[in-house]
């Protein structure tokens, strides 16, 4: 088959653009998703050891009250387990939400994803500008260029996540 203009430019504003612009929706939508799952989990664990803090007011108000003689020691000793049982639930699911969050680092997952979104909206638009070229002035180094440039951002995003995770030092002190 002969590299014509034609060809460059079908490839160009067919699979290279398409490829491009998907990849970048793609990411653009992660990091979204990803940020919105950092917000909710630090909200989560924030509500939980609230949860577990107002537990223990409850239970020493009570004591209070049963130390000022304005509730049955009896009705303390039904509940105690109870708050017992409540205040070290939530402490430790909200300690579990809160480590889930800094292990799954959602929050830099999310940045390596936009600045990935960025670059390649950056690509696109070189793809258009290139695409509305004269006749003519399409080559085949510009469009492999815009080709070695989308695949070198979508792979350094693999790189990133490979080097983020690589780093990480999960150790459980036993």
């Amino acid at each position: 088959m002969a590299i014509t203009q034609d060809y460059l430019r079908g490839v160009l504003t067919g699979p290279l653009a398409d490829h491009a612009r998907s990849q970048r929706d793609y990411h653009a939508a992660k990091a979204h998703r990803l940020a919105t799952v950092h917000r909710q989990l630090d909200t989560l664990s924030e509500r939980l050891f609230q949860l577990a803090v107002a537990i223990v007011v409850i239970y020493l108000g009570l004591r209070g009250l049963e130390a000022a003689g304005l509730i049955p020691v009896a009705v303390i000793d039904k509940v105690s387990k109870y708050f017992t049982v409540l205040g070290v639930m939530f402490l430790t699911f909200g300690a579990d939400v809160a480590g889930i969050r800094y292990f799954g680092d959602f929050e830099q997952f999310g940045d390596i994803s936009k600045v990935t979104a960025e670059k390649l909206d950056g690509i696109s638009r070189r793809i258009d500008i290139l695409a509305a070229a004269s006749p003519g002035a399409i080559s085949y180094g510009d469009v492999a260029d815009l080709a070695h440039a989308t695949d070198d951002v979508v792979v350094g995003e693999i790189e990133s996540w490979q080097a983020v995770f690589g780093g990480k030092q999960i150790a459980v002190p036993v």
